[in-house]
């Protein structure tokens, strides 16, 4: 349903269904999003119902686009306990509730939610990288893509050292961020390639530099 006659036998190529998906500004999508997924949740239904039965608290996420599902948790198949007061201890035989329950248990997964690509970014490169980096993904001022495969605003008063883009540590690494789904960063790779060019020639210029920069940046292209 959210790519019917797009991503599918009767749409345009695929390069054609990129542009077209990538085109509508950010805050239409989500709102077109949140509708759509009214839609879905109607036709999943009972899908919705039986998952609520067995115990599986849904939520619709923030202002409404949806989260997963899962088939097995509404056939049974998979179990649910739900617990706000949260883990407290492990014992010799599974887990240990806040509220003094127990839960019996032979493996225990920790999935506890998703991390900033910065987190990743200390992993590889280590605290004097990732403090150099901003926060990645959700939206900018602009309300486009917050530093994923665009270049990050220029701060009033910022240093220079803390201005270039791709991002200068010190005299460490230039680094730019890039994440998500082919279909995403089929359009967005293209354009992050030519800002990389564009900055190796000396010509990127920023929305927001000063109007000597601006000038200069002209003058390299003509």
């Amino acid at each position: 349903m959210l790519h019917a006659g797009l991503y599918d036998e009767t749409g345009p190529p695929t390069e054609d269904a990129d542009i077209y998906a990538q085109s509508m500004p950010i805050p239409v999508a989500l709102n077109l999003t949140s509708h759509l997924t009214k839609r879905i949740a109607q036709v999943d239904k009972d899908l919705l119902d039986g998952l609520t039965e067995a115990g599986f608290e849904l939520d619709s996420g923030p202002q409404g686009p949806g989260i997963m599902r899962n088939q097995l948790i509404a056939d049974g198949k998979v179990k649910v306990r739900q617990s706000r007061s949260r883990i407290k201890a492990f014992n010799e035989s599974g887990l240990v509730l806040a509220d003094g329950s127990t839960l019996p248990t032979d493996v225990v997964v920790l999935a506890t939610g998703y991390d900033n690509l910065r987190t990743s970014a200390r992993k590889i490169f280590g605290d004097k990288v990732a403090d150099c980096l901003h926060d990645v993904w959700d939206l900018n001022d602009e309300v486009e893509l917050n530093v994923v495969s665009v270049p990050p605003r220029r701060r009033k008063h910022a240093s220079k050292s803390k201005c270039q883009w791709p991002r200068r540590c010190g005299d460490t690494v230039d680094i730019q961020d890039i994440g998500g789904n082919l279909a995403l960063w089929r359009i967005y790779s293209l354009l992050l390639g030519l800002q990389i060019k564009a900055c190796e020639e000396g010509l990127y210029v920023t929305s927001i530099n000063t109007q000597e920069e601006i000038n200069r940046g002209r003058m390299s292209l003509e």
